[in-house]
């Protein structure tokens, strides 16, 4: 029997250059389930659905980036989702088990619904690292 998949990722950043001493970071973490796509989005979406699925209590790792403003919605779209996580283009939201950032996910998640509300299309990158 072959043995369990072993990720290891390693998250770097913030990264500040520009100062005397430059400040930089990183931190490797491990999982045996990797699940995140690069999903388009057109522009005025509302509920692209996407099937990913993971269980929130096992997530070591979770990195979301668009490069519009979206919004994302688990299990069910728009105001009675089971979590909702609001994007800011360009800046990535990164939970890290144990860190100080509080995780996403409060759900157990078998998809996500995306609303792009600009009148750009752009792109989600959805990262799940799992130990379970």
């Amino acid at each position: 029997m072959p043995s369990p998949a072993v990720f290891s990722w390693t998250i770097s950043g913030p990264s500040v250059s520009g100062i005397t001493n430059p400040l930089s970071a990183s931190k490797v973490v491990t999982g045996n389930q990797e699940v995140g796509e690069i999903i388009p989005v057109p522009a005025a979406t509302d509920g692209q659905l996407m099937g990913i699925s993971f269980k929130y209590a096992t997530i070591q790792v979770a990195y979301l980036l668009a490069t519009t403003n979206m919004t994302v919605f688990t299990n069910v779209d728009g105001g009675a989702a089971n979590d909702t996580v609001v994007l800011v283009a360009g800046m990535p939201t990164c939970y890290i088990a144990g860190g100080p950032i509080a995780n996403p996910f409060a759900h157990d998640t078998t998809s996500i619904y995306i609303d792009n509300p600009g009148a750009v299309a752009g792109q989600l990158d959805i990262r799940v690292l799992s130990q379970v």
